[in-house]
């Protein structure tokens, strides 16, 4: 497509950088874009974790993940996704539970991010068990999202292994977001997330809510909300943690907003924990899990 085009509907409101959790100077992208410089442009873009919030607000709706995506084909290919094609995982090493792989009619896909922890891997794999969901340990399918938003394909004999999950088994829970956008956006599927379908106990009082990106580009953190007592929210634009992408880092604004309610911070995503546990207090929601119910 001719970016140039598509880009130069773009009127300079700034509505899309004051969305932006990294502070991406969107309008200098812009014009750098439709003037041919795409090298440059990608240089004052290079910490856009692709969230697509920037999108929600443009008047105009220009694709800016589509953009970024296309654009960084030309880059060379990262470390993590030279090792997720070695090994399966971008952490290099994928670790299952004793217990695994467990039996159910439904399964659960806990993600590379959960996986390379032994920790949060034994504390899902109790919430998995006990909601009787099977697992399927070492031979988990890495869905390769943040190498997608890199501009990389993601090999067909992995989008067949996960088209395989919805046709072999009645239900799929992922606990990762970043599977739950490959699974809309590449396999037109929609799985459960775990945290729309679970039953909570133990929540700080007063504690803050991190919403992750991809569930509320896709519609899905307003259903974990509805499952949460009170919990207080920083301003909307700081929705994304700024550590997709193989970007891994959060922007200053950010960390600020969530310094500022001086409060724990709860989160369902294990990128977001990542991300920003050492800067923030920041908590596995999973970890107040009781049940699924589905």
């Amino acid at each position: 497509m001719e970016w140039e085009r598509v880009l130069a509907r773009c009127d300079g409101c700034g509505a899309c950088e004051s969305r932006c959790p990294n502070d991406i100077p969107r309008r200098l992208f812009n014009v750098l874009a439709t003037s041919g410089w795409f090298e440059e442009a990608l240089s004052v873009a290079s910490d856009c974790t692709v969230c697509g919030l920037c999108e929600r607000l443009c008047p105009h709706n220009i694709p800016y993940t589509e953009v970024i995506i296309d654009l960084r084909r030309e880059e060379p290919t990262p470390e993590a996704v030279r090792r997720v094609r070695r090994t399966g995982t971008p952490y290099g090493r994928k670790l299952a539970d004793e217990s695994e792989p467990l039996q159910g009619d439904g399964v659960a896909i806990l993600g590379c991010t959960i996986r390379s922890r032994p920790e949060w891997l034994r504390r899902v794999i109790e919430i998995v068990r006990r909601a009787g969901l099977a697992t399927l340990g070492e031979n988990e399918p890495c869905c390769m999202n943040f190498a997608r938003k890199r501009g990389e394909e993601v090999p067909e004999e992995t989008v067949q292994r996960w088209c395989s999950l919805f046709n072999d088994f009645d239900t799929v829970v992922v606990f990762c977001p970043g599977c739950y956008d490959f699974c809309v956006e590449v396999l037109d599927e929609r799985p459960l997330y775990y945290a729309e379908i679970a039953e909570f106990d133990g929540i700080p009082e007063g504690a803050a809510y991190k919403s992750p990106c991809h569930l509320v580009r896709h519609g899905v953190d307003d259903h974990v909300l509805e499952r949460l007592p009170d919990v207080e929210l920083p301003p909307r634009r700081h929705r994304c943690c700024g550590g997709g992408a193989l970007v891994r880092g959060p922007s200053e604004s950010t960390v600020r907003a969530y310094e500022r309610l001086g409060k724990p911070v709860l989160t369902p995503c294990p990128m977001c924990v990542t991300t920003l546990e050492g800067v923030i207090d920041v908590r596995p929601l999973w970890d107040h899990v009781v049940d699924l119910s589905r």
